[in-house]
């Protein structure tokens, strides 16, 4: 089964720009899918709700409620982090797609991560415009 891992970023378009991206990825994927986001996206999402104001702070309190109404699954990453050395998410997702190639498509907005996604055959969701979402 495939999985979706989203993005700190991807998880914040709601608040920002009122897009549901769970029925634009739900219209995208065509076959049997997972949705996931790493336990380290989720420690960001609830530093973003307990020190950001406003906008932000809103954007990451909807982005909580819909990892929890959609089952998002948690993936852990403590292992991978002692062997890459890192706990740069962005660093994470690469390696985790980069071991499970066929099976994971990553959603994200961030520039260099999906360049680097692409470079080594990587599905990638994105929003165009503010209205919808597509393979990038």
């Amino acid at each position: 089964m495939k999985r979706v891992i989203f993005d700190t970023n991807f998880l914040l378009i709601p608040g920002q720009f009122g897009l549901d991206i769970i029925s634009e990825t739900d219209r995208l994927m065509t076959e049997t899918f997972q949705y996931a986001i790493l336990d380290e996206t989720l420690k960001e999402l609830q530093h973003i709700k307990e020190v950001q104001k406003g906008l932000h702070r809103a954007a990451s309190h909807l982005a909580l409620q819909i990892i929890e109404k959609n089952n998002f699954v948690v993936v852990d990453t403590k292992l991978l982090q002692k062997r890459i050395k890192t706990k740069y998410v962005d660093s994470l997702l690469l390696s985790i797609a980069k071991s499970q190639p066929h099976q994971t498509i990553v959603a994200t907005q961030d520039r260099a991560l999906k360049k680097a996604l692409k470079f080594v055959g990587i599905p990638v969701i994105v929003m165009k415009g503010e209205n919808h979402l597509f393979f990038g």
